[in-house]
């Protein structure tokens, strides 16, 4: 599976370079998850974002010129490509994807393309790659950034999935959700940046090699979870929408590769907050809405993943938080003293910041 990765800074940050250093370390530790392709969109707030990408590791995307512009961008989205669907050297199926009016995402997971497709509205563009991602972000950007709308597309989907996006009729807010069974952790920084990532694991690990001085704290998404974080002088969750991820017979599975990256004691807190419906079993076991196998996964996936799986049912299925405590986010309000999740919210909740937006100039690649 891929790996996801990002930022929404504070604008009272006075150090940029310590949250951009964080951004580059994550890159690296994201390879974990896939080094097929790799790639970041640098938001401006003005809905405009500068994508780069490329196929090959993040290390070789990386170069130092890169710097100031991240140093200058309000909100980072980036991604590590593990191909699942898609040619895996073709760029055009590499993220973040510039979709529709100008949507940017960044996607892990393996859902049925076909078979979303055929539950929504019709009038979806044709994709430009041949992954599963894309038309998933196309039907989202045409929610237009409704969490309403949102929760529709995303309850339509059959398969893990873990994303986040920008869109550009609300460029002063990122869109993170998490579906079935990928995993999604959520970190604030000492200076108030709040970072997102698909392993808690990684931030821990920054955080003992600066020697506790970033103080992250952190906490896992729960499954059928949207929320979106306005930038501004402290980056906070404005608004929380829940919907009911599905999962298809044997998805867990299927794609062991699911938890790469991910601590023992990690992957069994995930695992004991499962809340996902599966749908039925359809009469050819196995088989795609089409009658084909859909993301059949690598024979090494199989086995890193049994290694992993196995490592965590030996450890106790506790959901305590990470980084020394709990943050207070709006969307954890509900959650049980302890539980170190985002809990399903019922409601959207409002800390009542007004977002902020800042301009950052290209980092090179495209625009958007």
């Amino acid at each position: 599976m891929c790996g996801l990765f990002g930022f929404v800074r504070a604008s009272r940050d006075e150090t940029p370079e310590r949250a951009s250093a964080v951004f580059v370390a994550l890159g690296r530790l994201a390879e974990q998850r896939g080094r097929d392709a790799a790639g970041f969109a640098l938001g401006t707030g003005t809905g405009r974002c500068h994508v780069v990408k490329a196929t090959g590791s993040f290390t070789s995307l990386w170069q130092r010129r890169y710097l100031p512009a991240v140093h200058l961008a309000p909100v980072a989205l980036a991604h590590t490509r593990h191909a699942s669907q898609g040619a895996a050297d073709r760029l055009a199926n590499a993220a973040p994807l510039v979709v529709g009016a100008g949507l940017v995402g960044t996607y892990n997971g393996d859902i049925d393309a076909a078979d979303i497709v055929r539950r929504l509205p019709p009038g979806l563009p044709e994709p430009q790659g041949d992954t599963d991602s894309e038309p998933l972000l196309l039907a989202l950007d045409r929610a237009r950034g409704d969490l309403g709308a949102v929760c529709e597309v995303l309850s339509a989907m059959h398969g893990p999935a873990a994303l986040a996006w920008v869109d550009p009729a609300r460029p002063c807010l990122v869109f993170l959700a998490r579906a079935a069974l990928c995993p999604l952790a959520l970190a604030w920084d000492r200076q108030g940046n709040l970072f997102w990532g698909s392993s808690p694991a990684w931030f821990r690990r920054l955080d003992a090699q600066a020697r506790g001085r970033l103080g992250f704290q952190v906490e896992r998404v729960g499954e059928g979870t949207v929320l979106a974080v306005a930038a501004g002088e402290a980056p906070t969750v404005v608004a929380a929408r829940s919907f009911t991820p599905v999962a298809r017979p044997g998805d867990a599975k299927r794609f062991p590769s699911i938890w790469a990256g991910l601590d023992p004691g990690d992957i069994a807190a995930f695992r004991a907050e499962t809340r996902h419906r599966t749908r039925p079993r359809s009469p050819a076991s196995g088989a795609g809405p089409d009658g084909g196998r859909a993301g059949a996964p690598r024979p090494a996936d199989r086995r890193a993943g049994r290694q992993q799986m196995a490592a965590a049912d030996r450890r106790p299925r506790t959901g305590g938080g990470q980084g020394g405590g709990r943050r207070p986010c709006p969307a954890a309000r509900r959650a049980p003293p302890g539980a170190g999740a985002l809990r399903r919210p019922a409601a959207p909740h409002r800390a009542g910041r007004r977002p902020a937006a800042a301009a950052g100039p290209s980092a090179g690649g495209s625009s958007a």
